[in-house]
């Protein structure tokens, strides 16, 4: 058996094992068997169990020392001690599981809990790193879901989403915008009495919700020296639209009314 156990962890231990999301098949270690786990009531096998737990609502980032918690909508900055406080929980259970009293007692220590939080670090269930975090700018998180800025699609909350942003309201399409809807109509509208108001109307209303802006900014000091020359500069400032050609057509109709 012991054989059995180094030959899983030696295989283990090249490449594949080291991926960021767990990988299934005979490269790495099997934990659903038996023979390849750690004697229990060890730190590894406390850790191991710990990660099986909240595989689904915790991650470490390396990088920046911290952990994060899910939330059902965002990912959030550990700044309580949640994570630890979750170990701990572990290893009071596996304190009272335990029917030696020596080593239930030393299951509840201090010591224990932080060994198994340091091992459950590097987990593959619960390392992350830094540039996974809110990484495509076109998805808006909000209240009632994720919505995707170049579809107007709405998803439901995903923590494999891995966003840690939120915004403050849910998108109404019920609720009244008049200053934005007085600004189109003195751009569009206003200008051409005489046109067709009904397409007019159509296409600013298809224009207000179908237009998304993506904003660049680059900082070109990673830390804000004495000078106010670190201000950020935007670099680029780009509109996409998936309907760029119907755009198109509706401002060249327009150009031809006017002309007219």
């Amino acid at each position: 058996m012991n054989g059995n156990r180094r030959n899983h962890t030696a295989v283990g231990n090249r490449g594949e094992r080291f991926a960021l999301e767990p990988l299934v098949g005979d490269c790495i270690l099997d934990l659903d068997n038996d023979e390849a786990r750690p004697p229990a009531f060890t730190g590894e096998e406390l850790a191991l169990r710990f990660a099986k737990q909240h595989a689904g609502g915790l991650r470490y980032v390396d990088a920046w020392g911290r952990w994060l918690t899910w939330d059902t909508r965002r990912w959030q900055y550990d700044d309580t001690l949640a994570a630890y406080d979750l170990v701990r929980q572990t290893c009071r259970t596996a304190s009272a599981e335990c029917n030696r009293e020596n080593i239930a007692l030393g299951l509840a220590s201090a010591k224990t809990v932080a060994a198994v939080e340091r091992l459950a670090r590097s987990d593959r269930r619960l390392a992350a790193t830094a540039d996974q975090w809110d990484s495509d700018p076109w998805l808006l998180n909000t209240p009632e879901g994720i919505i995707d800025l170049r579809s107007g699609r709405k998803f439901s909350h995903r923590a494999d989403a891995y966003m840690t942003k939120i915004t403050a309201v849910a998108p109404n399409e019920a609720h009244p915008t008049p200053v934005w809807e007085a600004f189109l109509h003195q751009v569009t509208i206003s200008r051409h009495q005489a046109g067709p108001r009904s397409a007019l109307a159509t296409g600013t209303r298809c224009l207000s919700t179908r237009f998304t802006a993506r904003l660049t900014i680059h900082v070109p000091h990673p830390r804000p020296p004495s000078k106010p020359s670190w201000l950020p500069c935007v670099n680029v400032v780009s509109l996409r639209s998936r309907r760029l050609r119907m755009w198109s057509a509706w401002f060249a109709a327009i150009r031809s009314h006017d002309g007219k």
